[in-house]
């Protein structure tokens, strides 16, 4: 099986970096790219993917409030949320608001397909660090499910 991944980034050179590092696993596919999360919003009511792969600092409206927008949808497409940022202050509230990882930016290389198996696989994905600060109710994925 193929899973069609769609990257929402302002940047134009990070979005293409991230879109060759996923190529290179034969298992995932880029189906699409957004600049902002708007666009990414309507591209996403149409389009086929298993996962979105997005950026935490976007213009006009933020990845935490993409994750929000996009679960008042009711679109169910799980969310890997990426970040420059240090994960203390995004990770809870993108978890919280419905994303399934957080993935930092300076991490991406040596684990971006790790983590976007974990995510297709129904699990949180955090780096250890995160996962020994978070409450455990919010990695268990049972019950982020039931939420």
């Amino acid at each position: 099986m193929t899973y069609g991944v769609y990257i929402v980034e302002d940047h134009p050179l990070l979005a293409r970096v991230l879109g060759d590092l996923i190529a290179q696993e034969p298992e995932f596919e880029v189906r699409g790219t957004s600049p902002s999360a708007e666009d990414a919003l309507d591209a996403l009511a149409g389009i086929d993917v298993q996962l979105a792969l997005v950026d935490v600092s976007l213009k006009h409206m933020n990845g935490v409030e993409f994750v929000e927008r996009l679960r008042a949808m009711d679109l169910r497409v799980p969310v890997l949320i990426m970040s420059g940022h240090e994960e203390a202050l995004y990770a809870e509230r993108a978890l919280r608001a419905g994303a399934r990882g957080y993935l930092m930016k300076a991490d991406a290389v040596g684990c971006l397909h790790d983590a976007m198996r974990c995510v297709l696989n129904g699990e949180v994905f955090v780096s250890e660090r995160m996962r020994a600060q978070l409450p455990a109710a919010l990695l268990d994925s049972r019950s982020r499910d039931a939420a």
